[in-house]
């Protein structure tokens, strides 16, 4: 079983450090923009998010360790519209990155993280329970970044609360390196196992215990 440890807890401090700059200085401006009476309604509060990402993204005003949750949120605007909430979305990163542990919710932190992996051209696949038996240990899958998960296992794996209920793994196939860390960025109790075959990695999320 391979574990990454050592630079993992600086890491995530200065990620951490940069997530928080980020999130406070949009939820700065968005707190101006409704004292300037800029923000009046769910809809310009909408329009004025994704101006602020927009112009964020093209001066590069930010670190480039938040450039992922950056690109998330603008995709989610355009995709989703009022529905993408914007607001709610930096307030959630906020609280994670300022270290409200509280605030912390399983399911949110990984589908986010497959959503920062998409948005940098991995490809995702939600398996039915009879396709991920059939997935064999020794199939052979073209060149490039993919991700094979369970769908049923997952459905069973979280909480009411967002949090991991049961233990479960995820198939990772190419820049696994990029994986890793983007999960270590996310704060999730997981395992790094490389397969024999060194074609893929079990991705292993692991139930926390409370005591």
């Amino acid at each position: 079983m391979v574990k990454d440890s050592g630079k993992v807890s600086t890491l995530r401090h200065h990620y951490q450090d940069d997530l928080e700059a980020f999130t406070w200085s949009a939820l700065v401006a968005i707190g101006i923009a409704v004292q300037d009476r800029k923000i009046h309604s769910k809809m310009s509060e909408h329009l004025f998010i994704m101006q602020w990402l927009a112009i964020a993204k093209k001066r590069k005003i930010f670190s480039r360790n938040i450039v992922n949750e950056l690109q998330w949120l603008i995709d989610e605007g355009k995709k989703k519209s009022l529905n993408a909430q914007l607001k709610f979305k930096i307030e959630y990163l906020y609280s994670t990155s300022s270290g409200d542990v509280t605030m912390q919710n399983d399911y949110f932190k990984f589908t986010h993280t497959i959503e920062v992996l998409r948005n940098n051209g991995w490809e995702s696949f939600l398996l039915t329970p009879e396709k991920w038996r059939d997935l064999h240990e020794k199939i052979k899958v073209r060149e490039g970044d993919f991700i094979f998960m369970d769908d049923t296992r997952l459905q069973e794996c979280f909480g009411v609360q967002g949090e991991i209920v049961k233990p479960f793994c995820i198939r990772v196939y190419g820049d696994v390196e990029f994986a890793k860390l983007t999960f270590i960025k996310h704060n999730l109790p997981v395992e790094f196992v490389k397969h024999s075959s060194n074609e893929f990695y079990h991705f292993h999320f692991l139930l926390v215990s409370s005591a």
